[in-house]
């Protein structure tokens, strides 16, 4: 059993406001280093302050790594951007995550394989998102 950190509650709220603070620096033009350092801090915060809320779900984990996937799209680390939608696919492949948390999750794999130059890899996934 898995020892209690923080209390549910407080984990929900702080969760739910990383995710959002996050979409401050993912919806800017340019960032600067300080700022991509922020964006990296809080959207890795969201998705382990939801690993602590009680009765997480598996969407609440594809859309933490949808996001620290998107961060990483953002700041031109494919590598790392790849990492994380490679997590967000394999959770959201369960039954219980809605199809449409899968669509994003190809979506932000083919940002990351972009990035690492890999387009037919990227036409592949692109294929495959829109069949779900």
């Amino acid at each position: 059993m898995k020892e209690e950190i923080i209390e549910s509650n407080l984990a929900k709220k702080a969760a739910i406001w990383c995710f959002n603070k996050a979409w401050d620096y993912l919806d800017n033009e340019q960032l600067n280093d300080e700022e991509k350092s922020e964006l990296l801090n809080l959207v890795h915060s969201s998705l382990w302050l939801w690993t602590q809320v009680k009765g997480h779900t598996k969407t609440n984990l594809s859309i933490g790594y949808w996001q620290i996937s998107r961060a990483y799209a953002k700041i031109k680390d494919g590598s790392n951007a790849v990492i994380y939608c490679k997590k967000c696919v394999e959770v959201s492949s369960d039954s219980s995550v809605e199809a449409f948390f899968l669509a994003y999750g190809y979506e932000v794999l083919c940002r990351g394989l972009i990035l690492l130059g890999e387009k037919d890899e990227a036409s592949k996934n692109l294929i495959r998102e829109k069949k779900n």
